[in-house]
């Protein structure tokens, strides 16, 4: 394999892994993926999240970005006990559950979304409301967020680059890797921006609504919980 091709596989921690993500009262899964170049000392978080869009045949994603000069305050520690999480985001998790990384950040603004280029805000089918669709908006405008992987979601190696990041990031030693909007979208190009543009307050009511009815319909096997003073 070529040498350039191995450099950008190594730079990803892991990519598009399924993890929980949590904010305030409100959790889901979504695919995660973490960029870490060690030799250039650059990387970031992004969480992505699927919707569908008027004027857009397929489904678009709307990717939650969290650069290291945002983050204010990261944690990783490691739940061996996982009594400390309810069953409800123990169920999301999908692999042994027995032993859970948590990585906790505090930011010091909520971090900026990429999403496809078309006019702002963006002209959500109401099949994208829901639970899911709530939990991110809360994660976008959130400046604290927890993200839990099972242990074993991870070889020792990654597991050891997850200590190495959180550390960097912690002691102010990681600048965000750079993103060039222009080759995102199947080379179309997508725009970056907050979730104020995206989904300004005013539409709150009415994402509120599809996921009162949804959860009407799917009950309490929900992905979308409010936790009762509960945290990690």
């Amino acid at each position: 394999m070529p040498k350039g091709k191995r450099s950008a596989r190594a730079s990803w921690l892991f990519r598009d892994k399924p993890a929980v993500a949590s904010a305030n009262d409100t959790f889901g899964r979504f695919n995660i993926s973490i960029k870490y170049d060690e030799s250039k000392a650059e990387g970031s978080i992004v969480i992505q999240h699927a919707v569908h869009l008027q004027g857009f045949q397929s489904e678009q994603t709307l990717d939650l970005v969290l650069r290291p000069e945002s983050i204010v305050a990261c944690d990783l520690l490691l739940d061996n006990q996982n009594h400390r999480l309810p069953p409800e985001v123990l169920n999301l998790i999908p692999t042994n559950r027995t032993d859970i990384w948590s990585l906790s950040l505090t930011l010091h603004a909520p971090g900026n979304v990429i999403c496809p280029t078309a006019p702002l805000p963006l002209s959500f089918m109401s099949t994208s409301f829901g639970q899911q669709f709530a939990a991110f908006s809360g994660l976008c405008q959130t400046t604290k967020l927890q993200i839990y992987l099972g242990r074993d979601q991870l070889s020792a190696e990654h597991r050891l680059r997850l200590q190495n990041f959180a550390s960097a990031i912690a002691l102010r030693k990681l600048r965000a890797n750079p993103i060039d909007l222009r080759s995102l979208g199947g080379g179309g190009g997508k725009q970056e921006t907050t979730w104020y543009n995206i989904h300004p307050p005013h539409s709150e009511e009415q994402a509120d609504s599809g996921a009162t009815r949804k959860r009407r319909r799917v009950g309490e096997s929900s992905v979308y919980w409010r936790r009762r003073r509960k945290t990690f």
